[in-house]
């Protein structure tokens, strides 16, 4: 699986909602840091799925601050 990361991957993600459970995540760590690409994956067990939106009651905004911040970062680095 590692093999098949051929870019760099940034990943948000709030705890499980359903399709993609925190042990989900771990996997696809292992097998990004793997790939030799740069990754990214940052976890925020206290924000619920759709923490970074401000019109939904799950908004969480240190969490949402901290990915955009770490998002934005990511842009400018791999995007540039």
């Amino acid at each position: 699986m590692a093999s098949q990361f051929p870019l760099s991957v940034h990943e948000p993600d709030g705890p499980p909602r359903g399709g993609f459970p925190f042990d989900g995540v771990e996997q696809l760590r292992e097998a990004a840091a793997g790939s030799g690409q740069t990754t990214g994956i940052v976890r925020y067990p206290e924000a619920g799925h759709g923490f970074h939106c401000d019109q939904r009651g799950s908004f969480e905004a240190k969490s949402a601050e901290d990915a955009w911040a770490r998002t934005l970062a990511w842009f400018n680095e791999h995007l540039t």
